[in-house]
């Protein structure tokens, strides 16, 4: 899978750490709101053009597709609760933050856009690059 580099632009560059100032006892809810959430990034930040952004997939498959954001948004959206933790910053290990909290994921099922390009018998393995 590959995304394009087109509609991209990096908005930080570089290590970002955004903590939320108060602690453990300011998740009072079931699912931490977004500004209570933590947010890391080692790489940067990167502000995807959804206009131009575009999901391509090839190899061990039958029929490579490239798919939109409206192409994925058209297939049965999925949600799973869980939690998103961080296990720490190598850069201050001794300072203790709170980098936790009970998010819902939701978008498409790996499976079903695989199924739209028909994987070939013996295909094992999915390899990504991009702006992971």
């Amino acid at each position: 899978m590959e995304l394009s580099a087109a509609g991209v632009r990096i908005t930080h560059e570089g290590y970002f750490l955004r903590v939320p100032e108060r602690g453990i006892h300011a998740l009072t809810s079931r699912v931490t709101e977004e500004e209570n959430l933590f947010l890391l990034a080692h790489m940067g930040l990167a502000e995807v053009d959804p206009t131009s952004w575009r999901l391509c997939i090839e190899g061990l498959v039958r029929e490579p597709v490239s798919l939109g954001l409206t192409d994925l948004l058209a297939l049965p959206q999925h949600e799973v609760m869980s939690v998103h933790e961080c296990a720490g910053s190598p850069l201050t290990p001794t300072v203790p933050k709170r980098r936790v909290g009970n998010v819902v994921w939701s978008g498409v099922r790996l499976r079903d856009v695989l199924e739209l390009c028909r994987v070939a018998p013996g295909a094992a393995f999915v390899w990504t690059h991009g702006l992971e």
